[in-house]
């Protein structure tokens, strides 16, 4: 329940904050990416569930911001997979898990610019890419060392 929640919390959380932080500051709300990658420790013994709650919530990301069905479904739900390889095959400590949430970051940014490349979407140049990566990803540190000091507990 705690992970549908933060889940919940999450996709809120990244609508206001894209609308309070101007665009040229150097913060970009991944915040539900983030908590994807953050509540894998909750879910690790219900990995259909998981990957349902994943898929559910790209679902709903790409209703409520971007209007286009199954895009962060998709994207969403193959982070969930990176996740659970980072989990099971590599140790995790506080530094080694921010280190693979950047990991997650990129990778979310890559797939989304690959797809919206792919399908025409927009234009994508590798400098907007960049901007995105980088701007992403102190805001998205800070929220998930917080979350996971007071609310993850490992089942």
């Amino acid at each position: 329940m705690t992970s549908i929640i933060l889940l919940i919390v999450a996709l809120f959380l990244d609508g206001f904050l894209s609308t309070i932080i101007p665009l040229n500051y150097p913060f970009l709300p991944l915040i539900t990416v983030t908590t994807i990658y953050l509540i894998y420790p909750i879910l690790k013994k219900k990995q259909k569930t998981y990957l349902l709650i994943s898929f559910i919530s790209g679902i709903l990301y790409d209703l409520l911001y971007t209007n286009q069905l199954l895009f962060n479904a998709i994207i969403f739900t193959t982070i969930s997979y990176i996740t659970k390889y980072f989990y099971k095959t590599y140790q995790q400590t506080k530094i080694t898990k921010i280190i693979y949430l950047i990991i997650i970051l990129i990778i979310y940014e890559l797939l989304s610019a690959s797809l919206l490349f792919v399908f025409q979407i927009t234009s994508i140049t590798i400098s907007r890419i960049i901007y995105k990566i980088l701007y992403s990803i102190l805001l998205n540190i800070i929220y998930a060392v917080i979350i996971n000091i007071f609310l993850i507990k490992e089942s």
